[in-house]
């Protein structure tokens, strides 16, 4: 254990944890566990004197389970209230279905085709199991659809920011030139009927930024398709004067590559500041193309869908600047 995370239980007898230890333990972002907390209800963490959140044991055991659900497939508001045992109960069916998977398939070496994104690309830099061969990764679609031609892998892995009709062309296009079974898709966003026509077809589905461990897993012993999202009414009462020009949209500074490239360089300042950027960018990026193609039924949700574009752009501007700084700072490109 850490001196740092020693210091941060002394607060109640050895079982109180801060929110950064808690991120450490788990894998999940400070950001994404204030959400889940404000959101879901997931946990609620008591507060010191000065206001800091402290967690306890039984709250990073229930995070820890959330987060390994999350990453096979499952959607936090599915599981969110869901008891500690539940918890525990889902996670073992989903651990033997895997042990199944991985017994079953132990002496397969794996040929995986993949269609490098942001996402993706991180493939690059990590140690492959002996099982699994990288047999394509390529970003360009019309070199990749020659090599799945060429190759005919077990597995086609894609990343789609948004899964939209172009992507379920991409996928059926793919379809007819290969004889591959296995679908793996890492998506941000995407629309309930994609997503139900997918998983009828029994593609299965990722939520992006997911942990590399995570994905691999999932290669080696088979996924969880992920279940079509809810769409939550729309308040009819919303602000009318909710809109946006499109000029005042500003473009991207940072491509995919872009973003690729600086995570390729080594820093100096020895922190994961780039990787936490460079998620929130495309991130962010991902949900104003989203926003873009969401039907609207009249002129009012026509102007929210502006608003939450334009509201995305400009957040996502503010991390691209500073991104700028600390690529200039760190000499994170050439």
């Amino acid at each position: 254990m850490t001196t740092q995370t020693q210091n941060s239980q002394q607060a109640s007898g050895g079982d109180a944890y801060s929110i950064g230890a808690v991120a450490r333990l788990t894998g999940i972002s400070t950001h994404a566990l204030r959400i889940w907390e404000r959101r879901y209800g997931t946990v609620v963490a008591r507060r010191t004197p000065s206001g800091r959140r402290i967690y306890s044991r039984t709250d990073v055991e229930k995070l820890s389970l959330l987060k390994l659900l999350v990453d096979h497939g499952f959607s936090i508001g599915q599981i969110a209230g869901l008891s500690l045992e539940e918890l525990r109960e889902r996670h073992s069916e989903v651990a033997d279905q895997l042990n199944v998977m991985q017994e079953r398939n132990s002496d397969l070496v794996i040929k995986v085709a993949a269609l490098a994104g942001y996402s993706i690309n991180r493939l690059r830099r990590v140690s492959l199991p002996d099982r699994i061969d990288l047999a394509v990764i390529e970003s360009d679609y019309s070199r990749f659809r020659a090599d799945v031609k060429r190759t005919q892998p077990d597995v086609i892995l894609l990343e789609f920011p948004v899964i939209d009709a172009d992507s379920l062309r991409r996928i059926a296009d793919l379809r007819s030139i290969a004889g591959t079974r296995r679908y793996v898709v890492l998506f941000n966003f995407a629309h309930p009927q994609e997503v139900t026509e997918l998983a009828a077809a029994k593609v299965e589905l990722v939520r992006s930024p997911t942990t590399m461990e995570s994905l691999l897993n999932l290669l080696l012993a088979g996924g969880t398709v992920a279940q079509p999202p809810k769409r939550q009414p729309f308040n009819s009462d919303a602000d009318p004067a909710l809109r946006l020009l499109e000029e005042d949209i500003p473009p991207r500074r940072f491509a995919e590559a872009d973003l690729s490239a600086i995570l390729r360089r080594q820093s100096d300042i020895a922190c994961e500041c780039p990787q936490h950027l460079a998620d929130l960018i495309q991130g962010l990026a991902a949900f104003e193309v989203y926003s873009e193609q969401c039907e609207a039924r009249d002129e009012k949700d026509a102007a929210l869908h502006r608003y939450l574009q334009g509201t995305a752009a400009r957040a996502r501007s503010l991390m691209e600047e500073a991104m700028d700084t600390l690529v200039v700072e760190d000499r994170l490109l050439g």
